[in-house]
């Protein structure tokens, strides 16, 4: 549930990439990433407005456009959780939407020839 090289959004995009090479081509990630880590030992950055936006974005790219509460929904910011991340919530998944046609037919095309969904650029 951050910007994290290791553990954020930035991971998710690797993970992505990285999975397609060694033969996973639908990979998705939970929007707004899931583990929300409490320790009297660490800081971590909660859930901001501009992280949602980001991991939407992502996710509209992708196989899947799911959000996720995470682990402490209750500490989190949510899409859901006021009007102006509810209506960037609304424009995304629509665009998932309208890409359907595109991304049914990416996925066959990423079938038969053997190359995941999210290719690398080298791809």
């Amino acid at each position: 549930m951050n910007f994290d090289f290791h553990t954020g959004l930035p991971t998710c995009l690797t993970a992505i990439l990285s999975s397609g090479l060694v033969g996973y081509s639908n990979t998705n990630c939970d929007i707004g990433g899931n583990t929300h880590l409490i320790s009297d030992h660490f800081t971590f950055t909660d859930r901001t407005e501009i992280l949602l936006l980001r991991w939407m974005q992502l996710s509209t790219f992708t196989s899947v456009f799911r959000t996720s509460e995470g682990n402490h929904p209750e500490l989190t910011l949510q899409v859901y959780s006021n009007a102006y991340l509810a209506g960037i919530f609304a424009l995304y998944s629509g665009i998932f939407k309208i890409l359907a046609p595109y991304r049914k037919e990416q996925i066959g095309i990423s079938s038969e020839l053997k190359l995941p969904l999210v290719r690398p650029l080298f791809l």
